[in-house]
């Protein structure tokens, strides 16, 4: 199945999805006796394409994007119950859910599936497009083994930890730091790497890095501790932006949802950019609006607002 299959399977179970609301709300508001031209629309344009009549609906959000840590998931690390009606809620609707996190697939797959998703998930910020119930890359962007082995020894010099990503699901990986024949064990391109060390070590390896591979990577920083090495043009932008293309949304329907720097991009490039309240003030003066943080349902709030 070709990547355009995949993600028009999507596409074609959300249409359903979306059409069968559709129905159903044509239907209750016969029952109700209200007419008029919103309730008017052909069966087959609803079997087909969900076309409504009026242009009542102009501007109205196809594809939500959420981050996860800070955003989607609570101080517990679970999504409340609350959101997770909310999100349920746009799906029944059929708006497409995607989640956009710096996380690999494995630690994305019990979410995904307890909020019955079935849209792409972004992971590891961008470098992967991945279908959770086919287990395989939609998109895959990754940095070459021999420059990976070369900012790796680069960057033994300035840190403490040096982690490295060995396969798409991140089951397999090891700390460069501490066993030098991890290096042996890159035979391919690799997804990231991860450097762990003090906030003053990391900014002079980002200087150094930049300097020597000149925009040839991608730089992540979730956490003042942790500096993640992505192949360069990687993003949460990058990759809605190519998400939203083969769904055929535009980004003026596109929602995105974030807290920290590396959702950034994501909420400047979607057509509207929402901040959670937990976010950092550099993060919020990117987005268009602020929902309450993530221990009082931000997200929840958001989708309630904005696309409900």
């Amino acid at each position: 199945m070709s990547v355009e299959q995949l993600i028009g399977s999507f596409r074609k179970k959300v249409l359903a999805s979306k059409a069968d609301h559709v129905r159903r709300t044509i239907a209750a508001s016969l029952a109700a006796g209200q007419g008029g031209a919103q309730t008017v629309i052909l069966q087959d344009e609803v079997t087909q394409r969900v076309s409504f009549s009026t242009t009542a609906l102009d501007g109205y959000i196809e594809l939500v994007a959420l981050d996860m840590d800070g955003t989607l998931l609570n101080e517990q690390d679970a999504v409340s119950s609350r959101v997770h009606r909310a999100v349920r809620q746009a799906s029944t609707r059929g708006v497409f859910v995607v989640l956009a996190t710096g996380r690999p697939p494995r630690s994305v797959e019990h979410y995904y599936r307890s909020l019955g998703l079935g849209t792409p998930v972004i992971s590891h910020n961008g470098a992967l497009i991945w279908d959770v119930h086919r287990k395989r890359a939609i998109r895959h962007c990754a940095i070459a083994a021999d420059q990976a082995h070369k900012v790796i020894a680069f960057g033994r010099k300035h840190c403490l930890g040096v982690f490295v990503s060995l396969d798409l699901m991140d089951v397999q990986h090891c700390d460069a730091g501490r066993h030098p024949t991890c290096e042996k064990m890159i035979a391919g391109p690799v997804t990231r790497i991860l450097f762990q060390s003090p906030k003053p070590m990391l900014d002079e390896l980002q200087r150094g890095l930049e300097e020597k591979f000149p925009q040839q990577l991608a730089y992540f920083r979730s956490d003042p501790q942790l500096l993640q090495i992505m192949t360069a043009g990687v993003s949460k932008a990058s990759a809605l932006d190519y998400v939203s293309r083969q769904l055929k949304i535009p980004r003026d329907r596109v929602m995105a949802v974030g807290d920290a720097g590396n959702d950034i991009d994501m909420i400047r490039w979607a057509g509207l950019g929402v901040a959670m309240a937990n976010a950092h003030a550099t993060v919020r003066r990117h987005a268009r609006h602020t929902v309450p943080s993530n221990k009082s349902d931000g997200v929840a709030v958001a989708i309630e607002k904005f696309v409900l």
